[in-house]
């Protein structure tokens, strides 16, 4: 009887951990936002648009020629990618690349730009993801790259913006203010602020479903929700920790 008992607490215990360590996973993992946001939109019956992922990361080089050195090595890392020259201009220095995604309709891009203040000069590496179409599959199949892609472009220094967009047709009848409150429910989210008009409405909210959030007037938040009627329907616009994109 006992043995039975204390190996019932031992399968127990495993399984804990085991989904313990999945949902960290799942809070911590990057590339779990973008179809999370996707998913809630396509749930809610709207017509998915584009999406995107966005991260910056501001660090310091001591001269020019470190960061053509810096360039350098990106190039030789993304080798794929569409690399622009070296621009400069009042000071400032720029190289850029873009790597097409026809299974997204879409595009990545790395941005490394310069500018001399005082004895160094401040640099930020800039990565975005954009995408027009969505597929599950081909997310599932891209993601470990673009774990991979983040991991050597920011060190898990980067924080990760993510967004996606939806529409609703003139067909469906939608109430801006019913909706909103529908999709933060759905992440379990309390409202920080809100500007609410009679065809706009602006949430921002914060929710547990992850980790990382941002300050407004010194509350934490990690989720935003737009929603806006014009005349062929409804945009309605997802993002955490905040919309990156226009809506």
């Amino acid at each position: 009887m006992k043995r039975t008992f204390y190996a019932m607490i031992f399968i127990m215990l495993l399984f804990l951990g085991a989904l313990a360590r999945s949902q960290a996973m799942a809070l911590s993992s990057p590339t779990e936002k973008v179809p999370q946001l996707v998913q809630a939109l396509q749930e809610e019956g709207a017509h998915v648009q584009k999406w995107s992922l966005y991260s910056r990361h501001k660090m310091t080089v001591q001269s020019p020629q470190d960061f053509i050195k810096k360039a350098k090595s990106l190039q030789k890392t993304f080798p794929s990618f569409n690399w622009s020259g070296l621009k400069t201009a009042n000071g400032r220095m720029e190289i850029s690349a873009v790597n097409k995604l026809p299974n997204f309709h879409g595009e990545e891009h790395i941005i490394l730009f310069s500018y001399p203040l005082k004895d160094t000069w401040v640099t930020y590496i800039i990565y975005e993801l954009v995408g027009s179409s969505w597929g599950q599959k081909e997310w599932a199949q891209f993601s470990p790259k673009l774990n991979h892609r983040l991991d050597v472009l920011f060190q898990e220094n980067g924080k990760i913006f993510a967004c996606a967009q939806g529409f609703y047709s003139d067909k469906i009848d939608i109430v801006v203010s019913k909706k909103a409150s529908e999709i933060l429910s759905r992440f379990h989210a309390k409202v920080i602020e809100k500007v609410e008009e009679k065809t706009f409405e602006s949430v921002s909210a914060y929710t547990n479903h992850w980790k990382d959030s941002i300050q407004t007037n010194g509350r934490k938040m990690n989720l935003q929700v737009g929603l806006r009627s014009v005349d062929q329907g409804t945009t309605v616009t997802i993002g955490t920790p905040i919309i990156t994109i226009e809506y």
